[in-house]
């Protein structure tokens, strides 16, 4: 599973009467993956939250390659 699905299918396990209340939250490192997660969610009608920036995209990517760079991961 991959660009949001397993969030997705997570959300139908749920109560219908708790479902408005649930939040998303996840990270992706490719543009791709993050924009088909994004369109999975729109085409749901899941509500996106306006915080998620490609600038984010890139901090994370900085932290793994220095993670990498480090003999950490």
């Amino acid at each position: 599973m991959g660009a949001g699905s397993l969030l997705l299918h997570a959300r139908a396990f749920i109560n219908e009467d708790c479902r408005n209340g649930i939040q998303f939250f996840g990270q992706e490192i490719s543009h791709t993956t993050y924009n088909l997660a994004r369109m999975n969610m729109i085409l749901l009608k899941i509500p996106l939250l306006t915080g998620i920036s490609k600038n984010s995209v890139k901090r994370i990517r900085r932290w793994l390659m220095s993670l990498a760079a480090s003999g950490k991961i």
